[in-house]
């Protein structure tokens, strides 16, 4: 299954457009690793090429986790999305990871994800399901406090004064964390920081009973995510097939920065100065491997915008764009939306109203064409919800009975409850009123 994409992006602060790499699907029983790196907030994050802003990308987000049957939908209150919407996302995102999983495991679940809209709130799903209470989310928080408290600290002596009096809060989870933090900022590419972390990590331990310990562990439980630039060439080295390869180069692109290569360039060379040949001519291979392995991978991601591109250029030059629509109703993916709503957000930033228009225009008629796609529970639900009189509503339900299945009564909770956490208790509420029409029927 396909989990990274490359969508077009604007810069919250200077509004540079930019592509960034984003994950829509994560599957942890497939991709374990990805768990924490969602944790972590490490996963669909932006750098601006301009300003250097580091930044979240408002992007949904389907995270699966069979070992808790775990099915949970990210969709940022910020996209400003209608319900209708949202579902045909979820959908989306949905209709991809089933077919990507075997029969077996398709299980019912899977057809009813709970709805998060904001990160926060996904993240506390997630570790309560692994037994992580708020309490310990707190705690957490303390530890990162006590790390900034000891990064502070002037000299060795305060430093000393600072682990004496925090000795109890300095426990395997702190370095963990610290663990954690030092990795993020080596495949974030700053492998100064990152080395720096874990250096001042190893001086506490040594200042620490079991603090050695603690970080040996650290390191036993991050494997690969603790790669530094050798460990990372090491591991491509031993790699068994394409495959495998493949998919480390694709976990550590944040690794492969110029200075990786260098490093590579500068072994090479120093081989065959040393007269090793052999060795010379594999890490020669090897660094066309990676420079290849990468394009292809970029050079895929870029054919699949340029299609999105291409097909949004073509529909706002037709003239009708309604049987181009009908013809390319699988194509209206994130990728494409991504792209037509970063348009759209150009258009508007560079006061181009004329644009701005016709792109929203466009924008609507999609969603109204894939809306006539949509499940027929939702299908009925958007015209119960708009119902001209409650007279009307009662009429149409009685007239639609064989349409008030099991499917249509779990979609009804689930519209509540998302209406409920989105602050909107008029539909929250017209659909409680749907519930009690039916029950009178």
């Amino acid at each position: 299954m396909k989990t990274q994409e490359v969508l077009p992006s604007v810069c919250p602060q200077c509004q540079t457009r930019h592509n960034v790499s984003i994950v829509s699907v994560i599957d942890v029983g497939q991709q374990p690793d990805l768990k924490n790196a969602l944790l972590q907030g490490r996963i669909n994050v932006g750098k601006c090429p301009q300003c250097q802003l580091v930044y979240a990308v408002n992007a949904p987000v389907l995270y699966h986790d069979p070992a808790h049957e775990l099915a949970l939908a990210l969709v940022p209150t910020t996209l400003q999305l209608s319900h209708v919407d949202e579902q045909k996302i979820i959908g989306d995102l949905t209709n991809r990871l089933m077919n990507a999983l075997p029969p077996e495991q398709r299980k019912g679940y899977l057809f009813n994800p709970k709805t998060f809209f904001n990160f926060d709130n996904l993240v506390k799903a997630i570790l309560a399901a692994d037994g992580i209470t708020e309490e310990m989310i707190q705690n957490q928080a303390d530890k990162f406090n006590l790390l900034d408290k000891l990064i502070q600290a002037p000299n060795e002596e305060e430093l000393r004064t600072l682990v004496t009096a925090h000795k109890a809060g300095l426990d395997y989870r702190f370095f963990e964390m610290v663990t954690a933090v030092a990795i993020q900022a080596l495949q974030d590419g700053d492998e100064r920081q990152g080395q720096s972390l874990l250096s001042f990590r190893q001086i506490v331990a040594e200042m620490v009973p079991d603090g050695k310990e603690f970080a040996a562990q650290a390191d036993k439980k991050f494997g690969l995510r603790a790669m530094t630039h050798q460990q990372l060439l090491n591991e491509l080295q031993q790699t068994q097939s394409d495959d495998e390869f493949m998919a480390l180069i694709a976990g550590s692109r944040p690794l492969l920065t110029y200075e990786f290569f260098q490093g590579l360039t500068q072994q090479l060379e120093a081989a065959q100065a040393a007269g090793n040949t052999s060795q010379a001519e594999k890490l020669k291979t090897l660094r066309s491997r990676i420079l290849d392995t990468s394009a292809k991978m970029e050079e895929e991601a870029q054919t699949l915008l340029n299609q999105s591109k291409d097909l949004l250029n073509d529909l706002l030059q037709a003239p009708d764009p309604q049987p181009l629509l009908e013809a390319n109703l699988d194509n209206f993916d994130d990728i494409f939306l991504s792209v037509l709503v970063a348009d759209i957000q150009e258009a508007e930033h560079n006061k181009q109203p004329e644009a701005l228009q016709k792109l929203t225009n466009l924008y609507q008629q999609i969603m109204e064409t894939l809306q006539k796609n949509l499940p027929p529970e939702v299908q009925f639900l958007n015209q119960l919800l708009t119902a001209e009189s409650p007279e009307q509503m009662q009429t149409m339900l009685a007239n639609n009975k064989s349409r008030i299945t099991p499917a249509f009564h779990q979609m009804l909770e689930h519209a509540q409850a998302d209406f409920e956490a989105r602050g909107q208790p008029q539909l929250s509420a017209a659909v409680s009123q749907i519930k009690q029409r039916i029950r009178a029927i």
